[in-house]
């Protein structure tokens, strides 16, 4: 078993099973832009307000 499957305590022997069965993270703090937007460090798509930027989040980066 890999020091990943350790971390996230799911036994599954793939990552990409892992991801599938488990979120792997919570929210990630926004970066935020000079123009007051958020920005995902994840994948520096910027946002308008923080809703959509956490909606963002939970569909595109699997997290809590």
């Amino acid at each position: 078993m890999s020091d990943k499957n350790d971390e996230c305590g799911c036994g599954n022997e793939s990552e990409s099973e892992c991801k599938s069965t488990a979120p792997r993270v919570t929210i990630p703090e926004p970066e935020m832009t000079k123009d007051k937007k958020y920005r995902c460090p994840l994948d520096q798509e910027i946002y308008d307000n923080k809703e959509d930027y956490e909606m963002h989040c939970k569909e595109e980066h699997d997290v809590l």
